[in-house]
């Protein structure tokens, strides 16, 4: 049985009363098109559970999502002509996620030239 939230726009993604353009999907995870992608390629990736922070996920459960997530990163690199990647998690408001209740990660293909700072050099 599935952890879900109705009112959670992932989990009714997931259980199909959204619509979304699928990159992955298996029997525990989905990666979609990012609505507002900040690149070409812009991907969200989560598990098919819900869970409102990764700390609530069970620690195998979020070994096997990073693992995934870096494997759909690959794909969704090589598909967007990107030249690498951000896997980028903002958890609550405050780390400015604009999803609330769905522990989830960003594949963000970079592109050269795509004026996109998030060097962490920059924050010190």
């Amino acid at each position: 049985m599935r952890k879900q939230d109705q009112n959670c726009v992932f989990c009714q993604i997931v259980a199909g009363k959204i619509p979304s353009t699928k990159v992955f999907e298996d029997s525990e995870f989905l990666a979609i098109n990012d609505t507002h992608p900040i690149t070409r390629g812009h991907t969200v990736f989560f598990s098919k559970n819900h869970y409102q922070n990764g700390e609530d996920m069970p620690s195998e459960e979020r070994g096997r999502l990073f693992n995934k997530a870096v494997e759909v990163a690959g794909q969704v690199v090589k598909e967007a002509g990107a030249e690498g990647y951000n896997l980028l998690i903002c958890s609550n408001e405050a780390a400015q996620s604009g999803v609330p209740h769905r522990f989830h990660i960003h594949i963000i293909p970079r592109h050269a030239g795509d004026n996109l700072n998030i060097d962490p050099r920059g924050y010190r």
